[in-house]
């Protein structure tokens, strides 16, 4: 088990009472429709003023946390009291955050925000890589082993010294 699994097992109680004490109304009112709506969206602000460390580690481990908060959303006890609640547990709802802190403009989205929740604006008008370009090439010399830096320029064609300076 890895540490992250770990650490989002661990979590997941607490979850369990972030939505217990922070979100029930909400939870209560999606649990209403579920399974005709599938996605319970949860204000990241709130996320963050329960727990400040959860709401950054969210940021930095989506997948993990979002695994344990839809787990602590599957597994909710809420059949305290006197709440008249259907017996149907909610292991297949999904969850949505809502409301990040920074936005990033589209166009501006690269290697930094890789496996992290991000939240974007613009609009998508195609689906493609993003392709890197090469400013310096470094070109070893197969007789002297000799490493050459040569500035390249666009389209992207490889510019090479094809004889040495010596």
């Amino acid at each position: 088990m890895s540490k992250d699994s770990l650490y989002s097992s661990c979590r997941s109680p607490e979850y369990s009472r972030f939505f217990k004490d922070r979100y029930l109304v909400e939870v209560l009112e999606f649990r209403k429709y579920y399974p005709d709506i599938k996605t319970l969206n949860i204000e990241y602000s709130t996320l963050k003023n329960f727990d400040n460390e959860a709401g950054q580690w969210l940021i930095d481990h989506p997948d993990t946390e979002l695994n344990a908060l839809k787990e602590a959303l599957g597994n909710l006890d809420l059949s305290e009291g006197d709440m008249d609640l259907p017996d149907d547990n909610m292991s297949k709802a999904e969850i949505a955050i809502r409301d990040l802190p920074d936005t990033i403009p589209i166009h501006k989205i690269g290697q930094d925000q890789v496996n992290k929740l991000i939240s974007i604006e613009g609009r998508i008008t195609r689906i493609g890589t993003k392709d890197q370009k090469l400013t310096n090439g470094a070109f070893k010399c197969q007789r002297c082993g000799d490493i050459n830096f040569i500035p390249q320029r666009v389209p992207p064609r490889f510019l090479r010294r094809y004889t040495l300076r010596n």
